[in-house]
């Protein structure tokens, strides 16, 4: 008894613990697959791999027991998102390999290694597997999930310095683009995300540069109020301001000169920052 109860007192003070325990207690396999993936990758965030890999191999045994192929696709590629964060770059792969859908799980897969490869550096590696999710993208049928995992490995090009690559994917040929239902909603989340990698780097003129071909206004606003907001954040509070003052919407305009004001705040410029939320109170 005493050995069974240590596992839950262990538990008390680790809430990731418990939320694993609570996991392991599911009976719905693929309820019980989300959690482990998720819990997985927590561990990988914290550096703890080993232990992420570990219920990631539980995660997919547990997979490959659901009947259909369909509704294990998007676990299938979940699981393999987390190995390659993880680091096990091998086993992302091969997770990826055994998806069966016409497209979309399995290039969202590829893309996402891609991405990690990108992450580390690697990329070369990152460009052959987003070959592949390219290649593998163009065989869905759904017009409207083609050009979405189209955005995505967009970004994840991005991310691997290839821009042009990019561009190529986010701006098709005038026919391609005519089958697209939602053309400007992709072209917002794919710049957006464009833009905020920018931002991540540090290169806020190509960030700003970037926000501002978004034809969907309130996606640019929001976007344009990110990027003001990371201004301040680095202390750039000039460039964050003039960024906000360009924002049309009212109410991403207000959530910038909020953000800036809690930054001159943490700044110890009260004034200012008083004069900002002011400001965007009056919005």
């Amino acid at each position: 008894l005493e050995s069974s109860l240590q596992p839950m007192a262990d538990a008390e003070h680790k809430p990731l613990s418990c939320a694993l325990l609570f996991a392991q207690t599911i009976n719905d396999e693929m309820i019980k697959v989300h959690a482990l993936t998720q819990i997985a990758g927590i561990y990988a965030e914290t550096g703890q791999n080993e232990k992420a890999t570990q219920l990631l191999s539980q995660a997919l045994e547990t997979a490959k027991s659901i009947v259909g192929d369909d509704p294990k696709t998007w676990l299938l590629a979940e699981i393999s998102g987390k190995y390659a964060q993880a680091g096990q770059y091998a086993l992302a792969l091969d997770t990826a390999m055994t998806i069966t859908d016409k497209g979309s799980a399995k290039a969202s897969a590829l893309a996402e290694i891609a991405g990690k490869y990108a992450e580390a550096g690697q990329n070369e590696k990152a460009a052959q597997l987003l070959s592949q999710a390219l290649e593998t993208a163009k065989i869905i049928d759904n017009d409207k999930s083609k050009a979405w995992e189209l955005a995505k490995i967009a970004v994840k090009y991005a991310e691997a310095g290839q821009n042009e690559k990019a561009a190529q994917l986010l701006f098709p040929a005038p026919e391609t683009a005519k089958k697209i239902e939602d053309k400007r909603g992709v072209e917002a989340r794919a710049l957006g995300g464009i833009a905020i990698k920018y931002v991540e780097a540090g290169q806020f003129a190509e960030a700003i540069e970037t926000a501002t071909t978004i034809e969907d206004n309130a996606s640019k606003a929001w976007e344009l109020a990110k990027i003001a907001g990371k201004y301040a954040e680095a202390g750039q509070f000039t460039k964050a301001v003039e960024t906000a003052t360009t924002i049309e919407d009212e109410g991403s305009k207000a959530w910038a000169l909020t953000e800036i004001a809690g930054k001159y705040a943490e700044a110890g410029q009260n004034e200012k920052a008083t004069q900002l939320l002011s400001q965007a109170f009056e919005m």
